[in-house]
């Protein structure tokens, strides 16, 4: 059963949209998404991940996603305040059963001609200190 994912902006309470509210007892899963273009709607590419989701039951995913969106700019702490809001604050949080998180490859992307280079060997062809930074920039996020 593929999942429903609905933007965060369509969560409502209203009793007429039941399938927009994450809170639905028919949803036996609630899991709230993280990421860039991989999970974003309108994006590119135009495929979203999410929309491949099966579960065995019904599932709520919940998409905070942004095209284009790197890891570190998700983990500022002055851009998380969406995430913590439908993670900890109140009346506006919800219960999860997982968090979803895709990011790290525009990351890379910006760092590209830093880290690639010419060569006659795949080794000549990375610069693995850039690379080491780059991924370490990743984790540390």
């Amino acid at each position: 059963m593929k999942a429903r994912v609905i933007a965060h902006s369509a969560i409502t309470m209203d009793a007429r949209f039941p399938g927009n509210n994450p809170d639905d007892k028919r949803f036996k899963r609630k899991l709230l998404a993280e990421g860039d273009s991989w999970f974003s709607m309108g994006g590119v590419p135009v495929e979203n991940l999410l929309f491949e989701l099966d579960f065995p039951s019904p599932a709520i995913v919940v998409n905070i996603a942004e095209p284009g969106d790197d890891i570190v700019r998700m983990a500022d702490p002055k851009r998380v305040k969406l995430f913590q809001r439908l993670v900890g604050l109140g009346r506006f949080a919800y219960k999860w059963d997982a968090i979803l998180l895709s990011g790290g490859g525009n990351d890379f992307i910006d760092q590209a001609s830093e880290i690639l280079r010419t060569g006659d060997t795949v080794a000549a062809c990375i610069n693995q200190t850039r690379l080491r930074e780059c991924m370490g920039k990743i984790s540390a996020a």
